[in-house]
């Protein structure tokens, strides 16, 4: 088609250069000719995404949930589970994407996960997801925010509630009146935490079996104490 097009505008051309006067218009318009006709052959290369899980981005104010006077971090829309940085899946264990099955209650089906995720952001140093968890008080809407350092979650955040949408989310975390978030160890503090008790637990056993031997050891055969 865009041969056949400056094929023609040569021909007018051509036949226009008869007329001295209007020579030089005659060669503007074959120029402009071929110049929408390369315009229109090129081909159109669609922009790549300027990250991976860039569905939408906006900056999110915490300063509602970090108690900080300045705290404006740029965040991508997460809308799979598969984007979500490593430490934060960590701390979850198995999630649903949004919209796939899950378990709602405590009837637990082993090839299911307790959790679906309905939105999360993700900057440089924070993680914010808002999901649903089941199991006997099922929870249709839960909100937890990650502080990430060197690849592992440094402090954490929890409220119920939190956002249907990318939009919701930004407008429930920057509000600061419809969640209460409160601060909770993260899971490699708590499973620390579980094993220090564990062996509290195990010295204290064995202070008390040695208290009892104690104990039998100075009574008399007939049950009195020596």
């Amino acid at each position: 088609m865009g041969i056949v097009i400056m094929a023609v505008a040569y021909r007018v051309a051509v036949g226009l250069r008869n007329w001295r006067r209007v020579g030089t218009a005659a060669t503007a318009i074959l120029l402009i000719t071929v110049g929408i006709c390369l315009g229109c052959s090129a081909p159109e290369v669609p922009s790549a995404p300027k990250n991976l899980t860039e569905e939408g981005t906006a900056i999110i104010n915490l300063s509602a949930v970090t108690n900080s006077s300045q705290n404006n971090e740029v965040f991508h829309e997460v809308r799979h589970v598969r984007w979500l940085p490593s430490a934060v899946l960590d701390e979850f264990g198995e999630i649903a994407d949004p919209r796939q099955p899950f378990n709602t209650t405590d009837a637990v089906d082993p090839g299911l996960p307790m959790r679906q995720l309905i939105v999360a952001a993700v900057s440089e140093k924070y993680c914010i997801v808002s999901y649903s968890e089941g199991g006997m008080f099922f929870i249709p809407l839960q909100t937890r925010i990650f502080e990430l350092t060197a690849g592992r979650v440094k402090r954490e955040w929890v409220s119920v509630g939190g956002g249907l949408n990318f939009r919701d989310l930004k407008a429930t975390v920057e509000s600061g009146r419809i969640l209460r978030f409160e601060p909770v160890a993260p899971y490699a503090e708590q499973q620390q935490l579980r094993a220090e008790e564990t062996k509290l637990s195990h010295l204290r056993d064995q202070l008390d079996r040695r208290d009892k031997t104690l104990e039998n050891a100075g009574r008399k055969p007939d049950g009195s104490v020596r």
